[in-house]
């Protein structure tokens, strides 16, 4: 996928040519959103701004029928203003789901049509980042790669209003995010407007795996002319690999599965070493309890039962406590990263069988520790 100018038709031209491959151009626009970090930044920290790749709604029908031949058409209910869009989030649906912009955890995100503006007063009304309602959103990858990096996104504009949206840069000066008018209003003659065109196509590129390592080292040559205002951020660049992608995301989601096992167990031995000391802590007194209830009279069979309801309270109420939970967490996980109706039957079928092996494994430990207390009780008896 590369996210491409006007003056990249040779290259592509060349790559078509010289390795057989199958180039597809769609109209895009670059769209900046305020703030691209999660976190809140501190005095003299400054705000990030995502890169996300704005699209016309005809462009999305297109990208989800190469995906999907039997897809329908349906309105997004996009206006021909730009106030509402339709968002597709190009991430991962095993991480965590991550809003368009994260500025001022505003439901609704600052979009601007065009290159970020590094030095906009977000809190000036007259820049060119307007407020949008999401009118629609979904969890896919259209262009074969995946953000992890949160940016490069799919914003999709109704098509009147895209046809404006290519004309934006014209008379915004990409530093202020201020129109000309303003710019010139505010500086006088002091400075010219610095305009920057940006990119203007997304190019999708197939060819055979044996030339995509040489595709890449090509497109790699000139990821530096791509860099319209500097190094703004190193994650955006011209061109990603849908291979490097995949890889990437299965590495992440390995990194991520043997830190939950580690975590997991890590949280299962200090449960148990726990209720180990415990039960070393309460044994004198449980012993004196045990001598007095036979000298009261009490049956064997009954002070067995009695200890063990005792004991196995500590695995059955937090084991209810998990189920339940897991259950509302899941459920809200599922809704938040818009899992279909298969996604969810496989993710409810593994985590079923984590929790079975998880309370099968507690309930061994503590079988384990009940037998134990018996012995050392039957022993007193003695």
């Amino acid at each position: 996928m590369c996210i491409a100018d006007r003056a990249d038709d040779k290259i592509f031209e060349k790559i078509k040519e010289k390795y057989h491959a199958t180039v597809v151009e769609y109209p895009m626009v670059r769209v900046a959103n305020a703030d691209k970090t999660e976190h809140s930044e501190g005095r003299g920290e400054v705000v990030i701004q995502g890169q996300q790749i704005g699209i016309s709604e005809s462009t999305y029908y297109k990208l989800k029928k190469a995906i999907d031949p039997s897809y329908k058409k349906k309105s997004l209910k996009l206006d021909k203003n730009g106030k509402k869009v339709y968002i597709v989030h190009q991430q991962d649906r095993s991480t965590k789901a991550q809003p368009l912009d994260w500025y001022y955890n505003k439901k609704l995100p600052d979009l601007h049509i065009g290159l970020p503006c590094e030095y906009c007063d977000h809190a000036d009304h007259e820049t060119t980042y307007y407020e949008k309602i999401v009118a629609g959103e979904e969890i896919s990858s259209l262009t074969g790669c995946y953000s992890t990096p949160k940016c490069e996104n799919l914003v999709v504009f109704s098509d009147e209003y895209f046809e404006k949206a290519k004309n934006e840069w014209k008379d915004t000066d990409v530093l202020t995010g201020y129109k000309v008018e303003r710019y010139n209003a505010i500086y006088g003659d002091e400075g010219e407007p610095y305009i920057v065109e940006g990119p203007t196509k997304l190019v999708l590129i197939q060819t055979d795996e044996k030339y995509m390592d040489q595709i890449d080292r090509e497109l790699e040559s000139k990821e530096e002319k791509h860099k319209y205002i500097g190094n703004y951020d190193s994650t955006v660049k011209f061109h990603y690999s849908s291979k490097t992608a995949t890889l990437d995301m299965k590495t992440e989601r390995a990194v991520k599965a043997l830190i939950c096992i580690y975590i997991i167990l890590t949280l299962s031995v200090l449960n148990w070493i726990m209720l180990y000391a415990m039960h070393e802590m309460e044994k004198k007194e449980k012993t004196e309890r045990e001598q007095f209830l036979i000298f009261m009279g009490m049956d064997k069979d009954e002070r067995k039962k009695m200890n063990r309801r005792e004991w196995y309270v500590y695995w059955i109420i937090p084991t209810i406590i998990l189920v339940i939970s897991t259950a509302f967490f899941m459920r809200d996980t599922m809704v938040a990263r818009m899992y279909t109706e298969d996604m969810r039957e496989i993710c409810e079928l593994q985590e079923i069988e984590l929790l079975i092996i998880w309370i099968v494994i507690n309930g061994i430990y503590f079988w384990i520790m009940n037998r134990k207390v018996g012995k050392e009780l039957k022993a007193d008896d003695k």
